[in-house]
């Protein structure tokens, strides 16, 4: 059953100060935490293998240090469900808080895990648990930023104020990248491989009392406010959501390309070019922080650009784009030249950086705001784990070449089949056609 379009409540409107100080806390707040899940990505494909997973052979551990890697996914739907439930019931600010807490205490846990000479296999074990743990508090994170943000912005400018909090993907990569970079450069290959790869695992805890301490000092929601007042919450968001499932089949479908594909980017490709074609680790993780600079640049852009024009044509474009961009994105790899590597990766992230401009704003209206953390945080969430779960660990099974180029078209024409459907409900919520109109959904179970 497809949500209504009513008008929003009215809700009083944030002085700027206030405004800034949302922003600035979401923006570092989900920097910190994909940072956490970058390092870890990172290591996963250049560390864990030999760390973790020393009793397999190359490819064998390579696939089983990728399986750590998606068990976060796992975690993340449940996460979603269990965090977004309470940030619906108790409020957004209390949930973002405990999400940033627990995954910062798993981070660092990770950093004094011994590898598995020294425990056998307890210590993929233990990996795996906390990287569950990692994904469980992810689960409630990134939707509750944007959830947060979107909720304070003015409605003529929700779609600028939304693309913010995106920025922190970008520069967790870079972050992450950065550490590592510089580790390497200075560390011997034993060093690294015995003690250095834990460093960046260990400054987590300090990044994460700086986000800690900005979170506390943000109020709650606006809207989550007035739904207090009125005694309006859902008394189930999840069942609510289940009831109108339209928001969160069409967030979970239209993200699948947009996830997968970043992260073959991120992990599978890393590994392949500095496991296989022999690229120097520091040089592969330039060309990746260079990309990463370009996408949060066009986040940005992309996300002004978005108040002012229909912003699911951006994501219709990002999404046809990437497709076609799939056989470039593999021939520039396959070169072994890091010059044409770089230009794969930065192509792609430019192309993403369409997608994840405008999409907090435009899924921001295919909630109610009684259940809104917990959709979009189920539908960001099952897209991740369609797509950024699974792609990689396709991506090892089968041969370098023309299959992975295939694999991205599939999953850009999955992706562009939603995002069609998004332009209908968009065109729905929307009548004006201006992007930031005051019309949400609203639906009553």
């Amino acid at each position: 059953m497809s949500a209504a379009a009513a008008p929003a409540a009215p809700t009083a409107t944030p002085d700027r100060k206030t405004i800034r100080r949302v922003v600035g806390a979401s923006v570092i707040g989900n920097t910190i935490e994909t940072y956490d899940l970058f390092i870890y990505g990172t290591a996963a494909a250049l560390v864990f293998p030999t760390v973790f997973f020393s009793n397999l052979d190359g490819t064998a551990a390579v696939l089983f240090s990728f399986l750590t890697f998606g068990a976060s996914f796992l975690a993340r739907p449940l996460g979603a469900i269990i965090l977004g439930h309470f940030g619906d019931r108790i409020g957004r600010k209390k949930l973002l808080v405990f999400s940033l807490l627990l995954m910062g205490i798993a981070t660092f846990a990770i950093a004094l895990l011994p590898g598995y000479d020294a425990w056998g296999p307890a210590a993929p074990i233990i990996l795996v648990l906390l990287r569950i743990c990692q994904g469980f508090g992810y689960g409630g994170e990134w939707s509750g930023a944007i959830t947060m943000v979107s909720e304070y912005a003015p409605a003529n400018k929700r779609s600028l104020f939304t693309s913010f909090p995106q920025v922190g993907t970008p520069l967790g990569l870079i972050a992450a990248n950065l550490i590592f970079i510089i580790m390497s450069a200075v560390l011997p290959n034993d060093q690294f491989l015995s003690w250095g790869w834990r460093v960046p695992f260990l400054l987590s805890i300090v990044l994460v009392g700086v986000g800690f301490y900005l979170r506390r000092r943000v109020d709650e929601t606006p809207q989550f406010k007035e739904l207090e007042k009125k005694g309006d919450k859902s008394k189930a968001p999840l069942l609510d959501v289940l009831r109108h499932p339209s928001g969160l089949l069409l967030v979970t479908g239209s993200t699948i390309a947009a996830f997968g594909i970043y992260y073959v980017v991120t992990t599978y490709l890393l590994s392949y070019v500095t496991g296989t074609e022999g690229i120097d680790r520091s040089i592969a993780l330039t060309c990746l922080l260079v990309a990463a600079a370009v996408q949060g640049l066009g986040v940005l852009g992309w996300g002004w650009l978005s108040g002012k024009v229909n912003p699911t044509k951006l994501l219709l474009v990002s999404v046809i784009f990437m497709g076609l961009w799939a056989f470039p994105l593999v021939w520039l790899t396959a070169t072994a030249v890091p010059l044409l590597i770089g230009v794969a990766f930065v192509g792609f992230m430019a192309i993403q950086s369409m997608f994840y401009g405008p999409m907090g704003g435009v899924f921001h209206g295919l909630f109610d705001t009684r259940y809104r953390y917990t959709g979009l945080g189920m539908g960001l969430n099952l897209g991740g784990l369609l797509g950024g779960g699974i792609a990689p660990l396709i991506a090892v099974t089968i041969p370098f070449g023309p299959g992975i180029a295939v694999m991205v078209i599939v999953m850009a024409v999955i992706s562009l089949l939603f995002v069609i459907g998004i332009m209908v409900r968009w065109r729905a919520l929307h009548p004006s056609g201006h992007a930031d109109t005051t019309v949400e959904a609203t639906t009553r179970g």
